[in-house]
């Protein structure tokens, strides 16, 4: 299936769950050091990564990654190229990092250098707190761990179906949690990994849900996961020591494909986008019984970050990244 001749709906739908632009779990090229202009052939953005007060970057299906400055007034600029679709964007210290839908694992500058590939290709991408270790979220129902060199530490089985997000606990690396499309959300104990001893893990089921989960956040703090399913319920957590426990965010009377949740940089708000919907889903943590629905039209979201925390940024369908002011607590 070549996903470019899709609709936008398709594209990002089956970019999600697998179909590689050009063959998933080929071979990614080395480094491409060619730069494309973002206006030129416009995807979806999939992923945006907050760089700061008034920058973010974004990954689109095209594998392009490009910085955005928000200030008197908006600049673009073209950081890389990957060799698949640019799923996820992650940062650590002064270091950003990307994972492709065909599974590389790319340290992004203006000449990418690739440091691991997870077989079968990859939906999401994880650095623990201390930079000494990262999860792929796999397409093959596995989630594989790496040092910071990218040298592969351990497979973790337990979804019986493909891994579409992963979040180390940032208080205690040796937690991970997972969620899949087989509906269930997962927390991991990591032991092991020292020398030459892989990691192992032992997982505990939280949720077994009726359809695929599709996104998966943890809040700066640790107390808080979201997952988000393709049926377009939503559920926050509440990390506690040995268990999750869940609150679900209010059933909608139309309800369709969540695709993606997010936690402001304090860790007090949550974003869902409505992909399904053409909407974004705002709220409080301490109140998510009454979020804000923002609706998008026809500029269909793709994702979103939180800015600051009152302020969004959206990607879009066609390829748009916009601010969106929100304003303050519901």
């Amino acid at each position: 299936m070549n996903l470019r001749h899709l609709g936008a709906l398709g594209l990002l739908c089956c970019a999600v769950a697998g179909a590689a632009p050009n063959g998933m779990g080929s071979q990614p090229q080395r480094g491409s050091t060619k730069l494309i202009d973002p206006g030129n052939r416009p995807a979806p953005i999939l992923t945006l990564l907050r760089m700061g007060d008034d920058e973010v970057w974004s990954g689109d299906l095209e594998g392009r990654v490009v910085r955005h400055a928000f200030g008197s007034r908006t600049e673009t600029t073209p950081i890389a190229v990957l060799g698949g679709a640019a799923v996820q964007l992650v940062k650590h210290e002064d270091r950003v990092f990307a994972v492709d839908d065909r599974g590389a694992v790319w340290r992004v500058t203006s000449e990418p250098t690739r440091v691991a590939l997870h077989p079968g290709g990859a939906h999401a991408l994880a650095v623990s707190a201390d930079g000494a270790r990262f999860a792929t979220a796999g397409g093959d129902g596995t989630i594989r761990l790496w040092d910071a060199n990218g040298e592969a530490k351990g497979v973790l089985e337990g979804h019986t179906g493909p891994v579409i997000g992963v979040a180390f606990d940032p208080q205690k690396p040796e937690r991970l949690f997972s969620a899949g499309h087989d509906g269930t959300v997962r927390s991991w104990k990591l032991s092991g990994g020292a020398g030459d001893k892989p990691f192992r893990g032992k997982s505990k089921e939280e949720q077994k849900g009726k359809r695929e989960l599709n996104g998966l956040a943890i809040n700066a703090s640790g107390e808080h996961l979201l997952s988000c399913s393709f049926d377009g319920s939503v559920t926050l957590w509440d990390v506690e020591k040995r268990k999750l426990s869940a609150r679900p965010l209010p059933q909608r009377s139309y309800a369709e494909l969540a695709q993606q949740v997010g936690f402001s940089p304090e860790g007090k708000r949550g974003v869902v986008v409505l992909s399904g919907e053409s909407a974004l889903l705002v709220f409080d943590v301490d109140e998510v019984g009454s979020p804000l629905r923002l609706e998008r039209g026809l500029d269909a979201p793709a994702s979103a970050a939180f800015l600051d925390e009152t302020t969004l940024v959206v990607g879009g369908y066609a390829g748009g990244v916009t601010r969106l002011p929100i304003g303050g607590s519901q």
